[in-house]
């Protein structure tokens, strides 16, 4: 199930399910968006800290809902944090299901997006978030265009020269995010996998937030996990500038281990370049020419 793509003129909707919103960093998200001709809503609990660390969890979903009624909002877009999984269980997926909009963030929101394609079987984008329009470069703005307003199946758009980790091609639904928080949702009731489908993993992390053992911990989970069975090719995003050595030898050591197809890049994650990947979208994956193409269109 896909959205409708935007047009100039059309209003996004800005909640904050993972934390607490600063109204001067919202107001350069706002500005941003106004550059690529875009105008922007508040939800009503965008800034209320009812539990100290966010808004509540009733508040937060209860804005997911007020968005998706509002015929006015072509868009939701949120950024990371910390508390996303407290919304799990409060989802208005129904509700989705029934008002199918472009929904994008990234980070923490790993947990949200996933599950709503799993749930409801609209497509979720992961890559921009309010900060990314703080300082639009020409790539971010490129990715954004591309992938929302105009939306045609094509090959991934490049920024960096990407890495070949494990020579192969692999077909399958995109699926992954954050590291951690995808981890989190791997064989849970949220993240319910069709047994019958292939999926390609993409995840990425950061040496800021967890070094490589962790990242080692967390892909061995998901290694242990039903799902894996089921994943057929890995895309890794940004993790450090400049690439750390570690790393690359742990995926080394993880792709060998599967005979796994793996390219490792810097165009997506929680560094200056901010791809975005559609969640739920059929993709090839071909790591000896280091490409990725969306095989149908991201939006309607």
């Amino acid at each position: 199930m896909l959205p409708k793509r935007l047009q100039t003129g059309d209003t996004v909707g800005l909640i904050s399910p993972a934390g607490v919103a600063g109204e001067e960093w919202i107001q350069k998200t706002c500005r941003g968006l106004e550059a690529v001709g875009l105008k922007t809503e508040f939800a009503p609990s965008l800034f209320r800290t009812t539990w100290g660390y966010a808004a509540s969890a009733q508040e937060r979903a209860d804005d997911f809902q007020t968005m998706l009624c509002r015929a006015d909002i072509q868009m939701i877009l949120f950024g990371g944090g910390e508390v996303c999984h407290e919304l799990l269980p409060l989802m208005p997926y129904d509700l989705i299901r029934q008002n199918p909009k472009i929904i994008c963030s990234y980070s923490d929101s790993t947990t949200l997006l996933n599950s709503i394609y799993a749930k409801t079987g609209l497509i979720t984008y992961y890559g921009a978030s309010p900060g990314t329009f703080h300082a639009l470069t020409p790539y971010n703005r490129k990715c954004f265009e591309e992938m929302f307003f105009m939306g045609k199946a094509r090959p991934f758009l490049e920024g960096e020269p990407w890495k070949t980790i494990w020579n192969g091609q692999a077909e399958g639904i995109l699926i992954g995010g954050y590291l951690e928080n995808f981890a989190l949702l791997t064989d849970g009731a949220y993240l319910p996998i069709s047994p019958d489908k292939h999926y390609l993993l993409f995840l990425e992390d950061h040496i800021r937030f967890h070094q490589p053992a962790a990242v080692a911990r967390y892909l061995a989970h998901i290694e242990q996990s039903q799902f894996f069975r089921q994943v057929t090719g890995l895309l890794f995003g940004h993790y450090s500038e400049p690439q750390n050595p570690d790393l690359i030898a742990l995926l080394q050591r993880f792709a060998a281990c599967h005979a796994l197809p793996t390219i490792f890049c810097d165009d997506f994650g929680h560094g200056d370049r901010n791809a975005i990947l559609p969640i739920g979208v059929p993709a090839f994956l071909d790591a000896q020419r280091q490409q990725l193409i969306f095989q149908q269109d991201t939006v309607l």
